[in-house]
């Protein structure tokens, strides 16, 4: 066990404090338990104060804030004038609509996309 969290530790000495504050507070349920508790615990021994340092609380932030509208994106419906272009050119230009969406992270918009090119 105790050779595991060493292994775990490895990779996060060489981690931003940015990224650390992502695995604690944004990505945690992508994380297993111990990972986040490596995590903590490195963001502690580098002497980071979350609750104190105003630097880091902005820091916190603006991540919580680019959390919030990265799911916001995901979760925006395809607008009418690309479903007509998906359903009118439902060949290449049609999947490349799709694919372009999945790509910049905007979920639903991609499978929307895919469904009017489908229908076309």
């Amino acid at each position: 066990m105790r050779n595991d969290l060493e292994e775990l530790r490895a990779p996060y000495r060489e981690t931003t404090i940015e990224e650390l504050l992502r695995i604690i507070h944004i990505d945690s349920q992508n994380y297993r338990p111990d990972a986040v508790q490596v995590a903590r615990e490195d963001l502690q021994s580098r002497d980071v104060s979350e609750a104190t340092d105003p630097n880091v609380q902005g820091l916190l932030a603006n991540l919580k804030e680019a959390a919030a509208f990265e799911l916001d994106q995901a979760d925006t419906p395809l607008g009418t004038g690309l479903k007509v272009l998906c359903f009118l050119l439902c060949g290449l230009p049609g999947m490349f609509i799709a694919v372009y969406q999945q790509n910049q992270g905007r979920k639903r918009r991609a499978r929307e996309a895919w469904r009017w090119v489908g229908y076309g």
